[in-house]
């Protein structure tokens, strides 16, 4: 029952993501919000818990980590252990609420002390969605 309401919601996420609607944050960032949640929003300070997964959409699209198989991330909601960039996208949240964040690879590497993975491509994306829990 578990595996299917994740599918679905994967699903529905993914449909979402496709059509376009995304907002511009800093660094190449791109984001669309899908708000299901009712419940409060995260307070600076507060443990959160969230399922990710971060997809690469090369040729094929390739799982490159999903907390769905193991079990939420959990970590204290500021801006110095979360990129100010992400942090500005996660203080919109409710809790039940999820988003779809994308950047291109380019933009995502541009710093890496080792440069991009040779499996990943410049001008792809990379897909993080996100769920607080």
């Amino acid at each position: 029952m578990n595996q299917f309401f994740y599918l679905s919601a994967f699903c529905i996420l993914t449909l979402a993501a496709c059509k376009g609607g995304f907002k511009k944050a800093g660094n190449g960032l791109e984001y669309k919000i899908i708000s299901v949640g009712s419940g409060d929003k995260p307070v600076y300070g507060d443990y959160i818990q969230m399922h990710i997964k971060n997809i690469y959409n090369g040729i094929k699209d390739t799982v490159l980590g999903d907390t769905h198989e193991s079990m939420p991330k959990i970590q204290m909601f500021d801006s110095a252990r979360t990129p100010l960039e992400y942090f500005k996208i996660m203080s919109q949240l409710r809790i039940g609420d999820s988003v779809v964040i994308k950047v291109l690879t380019d933009s995502a590497f541009a710093k890496a002390p080792n440069g991009m993975p040779a499996f990943i491509k410049k001008g792809k994306y990379i897909y993080t969605y996100i769920k607080l829990v």
